[in-house]
C-alpha cells in the first residue's frame, strides 16, 4: 500500500460493493439476450460483461439504434422489477456509519445511473449517507469505466491529489479505471460469491484484496 494522507476520502462502487447485485445484473443481461434471440454463454457473459454499462454491452453486441435503446430498456425493466433481491452488502451500513462518525469523505463511483443508485439507495435504507453530489453515475462523464473520467470526475469534486484517495472495487473494469486516474489505493472486494480471480486483479492494479468489508476498516483507517 502507498503512503495515504491523514485524512483520506473512499471511492465506493456500487453493484458488488454497496449492494449485491451482480448476480441479478447478469441474469438481467441473459434475459435481454434472450428476448433478442441472441446465443451467447452464461459463463462468456459473466466473464466479460461484469461491470460493463449496458449501453456498452449493446454496442459490443453491434447492437445499435432504436435496438439499443431496447436491450437496454429489457435490462432495467427486469432489474426494477426485482429490485427486492437485491441486498445490501454484509458490513456496508456499519462501515458507512463508523466512516461518517469519523468525519471521513466517501462517495460512490459507478457504470449505473444516478437514478438507479438513488432508487436502491432508498429502497434499501441507505440514502441519509448520501447526498446526490456524492454520487458520480454514468451519465456524469462521458466515457464510463474503465475509461478513467468517471473516477477523475471524483476526484476533482473533492479537490485533493491521487493519494488522499482509497477505490473498493469488485470487478477488473472498475479497477482498471481507477488505476488509469491514479488512485495510488485500490481494494479489491472478492467475498465468496464473486467469480473474479485475486491475480487477475492485482495484475489490474489492485493494492490489496479484502473478502469481507468488514476486514476494510481497521486495515485502512486508524
Amino acid at each position: 500500500m502507498k503512503p495515504l494522507k491523514k485524512y483520506p476520502v473512499i471511492i465506493f462502487d456500487f453493484d458488488g460493493v454497496v449492494v449485491d447485485s451482480e448476480k441479478l445484473s447478469l441474469e438481467a443481461i441473459n434475459y435481454a439476450l434472450n428476448s433478442f434471440k441472441i446465443s451467447l454463454d452464461e459463463d462468456v457473459v459473466k466473464d466479460k460483461y461484469r461491470g460493463w454499462q449496458f449501453s456498452k454491452i449493446a454496442e459490443d453486441l453491434k447492437i445499435h439504434g432504436q435496438h439499443s435503446v431496447q436491450f437496454q430498456e429489457t435490462i432495467l425493466s427486469y432489474l426494477n422489477t426485482n429490485l427486492n433481491r437485491i441486498k445490501v452488502i454484509e458490513g456496508i451500513p456499519d462501515l458507512l456509519e463508523s466512516l461518517r462518525q469519523k468525519g471521513i469523505d466517501f462517495c460512490i463511483t459507478s457504470n449505473a445511473s444516478v437514478h438507479r443508485i438513488n432508487k436502491i439507495l432508498n429502497e434499501k435504507k441507505l440514502n441519509h449517507f448520501f447526498e446526490k453530489k456524492l454520487i458520480f453515475g454514468k451519465e456524469m462523464a462521458a466515457k464510463g469505466k474503465p475509461a478513467p473520467d468517471l473516477y477523475q470526475l471524483s476526484i476533482g469534486h473533492f479537490g485533493k491529489e491521487s493519494n488522499h484517495f482509497i477505490a473498493i472495487e469488485d470487478s477488473i473494469t472498475g479497477v482498471i479505471s481507477a488505476s488509469m486516474a491514479q488512485v495510488c489505493n485500490i481494494v479489491g472486494f472478492i467475498d465468496s460469491n464473486s467469480p473474479t480471480c485475486p491475480i487477475s486483479m492485482k495484475e489490474s492494479g489492485c493494492s490489496y484484496i479484502i473478502n469481507k468489508i468488514d476486514d476494510f476498516y481497521p486495515m485502512f483507517i486508524s
